[in-house]
């Protein structure tokens, strides 16, 4: 909290050799949730940029980089290029950060929750495969895809369910 968190900007960062800040909003800024260590008075900062469509939230939960960063990549793979930090949407990261969002903010938990479930799911039905990424944009199932190790975090979020009834 004394070293990570940017006043100006309202949100959590690496630092670089140096100790400056490496000022690209990613799920750096949001593992303070995760681990429940932000302060109350930080919390409506970090939220304000989870909500918003023109940074984290996307069609298939919360990205890996704010969609608006200069080096935003939904999910490019291929030819060189792989943007696996970059803007896709990791289950594992989404799974933790509704299940800290919950004693926060449960109508928060439960859209995220249902954002994940469906991409998941609707990826399940058209292709048959459980992806390791998805698009931060579109939500489609990326990379390897036969990650049902940590994707199939999915049967928790639709099991415990318990997101979605604390909306209601």
């Amino acid at each position: 909290n004394a070293t990570l968190w940017d006043e100006e900007s309202g949100f959590y960062y690496d630092l670089n050799s140096q100790g400056e800040f490496i000022k690209l909003k990613s799920y750096t800024g949001l593992i303070p949730l995760v681990a429940r260590v932000v302060p109350p008075e930080r919390i409506p900062r970090v939220l304000s940029a989870l909500r918003d469509e023109g940074q984290f939230l996307s069609t298939g939960g919360i990205r890996s980089m704010s969609a608006d960063s200069p080096v935003y990549r939904p999910g490019t793979a291929g030819k060189g290029v792989n943007s696996n930090w970059l803007g896709p949407v990791w289950v594992p990261i989404n799974y933790l950060l509704i299940n800290a969002l919950y004693d926060i903010d449960p109508p928060l938990a439960a859209d995220v929750r249902q954002r994940v479930v469906t991409s998941i799911e609707t990826s399940w039905q058209e292709t048959g495969h459980f992806y390791e990424f998805f698009n931060g944009d579109t939500g489609e199932g990326l990379g390897a895809d036969s990650q049902t190790g940590w994707t199939a975090l999915v049967a928790n979020l639709i099991r415990e369910g318990w997101p979605a009834a604390a909306a209601e």
